[in-house]
């Protein structure tokens, strides 16, 4: 497998799982696995930068870039949706609980 052809499959790999975390934990987890900077999947690819030709690392390197960039929007963007989802989750439950005791009342 070329080193497009590994970006693609990252990306692919990626986009799935952030699309597949229901919560912070998952999310931060799927943050980790792909985008960290110790042992992330996204470091092991970089490295890939530096065993193409030099006529090839110009091209690489702009994919590289889009990818990261792609996978990193799709993160924040999921971590925003998810933190406004347990937002309204907490919002829900204490109306919940306050209209239980106004019952009580």
């Amino acid at each position: 497998m070329d080193a497009i052809d590994q970006l693609a499959l990252y990306e692919s790999d990626a986009l799935q799982a952030i699309t597949a975390a229901t919560d912070a934990a998952g999310i931060e987890a799927v943050r980790i696995t792909f985008l960290g900077k110790k042992q992330g999947r996204l470091k092991d690819l970089q490295a890939l930068l530096g065993q193409v030709t030099p006529e090839e690392r110009p091209v690489l390197g702009k994919k590289f870039n889009d990818v990261k960039d792609r996978v990193t929007a799709a993160l924040e963007e999921r971590q925003s949706v998810l933190a406004a989802l347990a937002h309204l989750l907490i919002e829900a439950r204490g109306v919940a609980v306050k209209e239980v005791s106004d019952e009580r009342s």
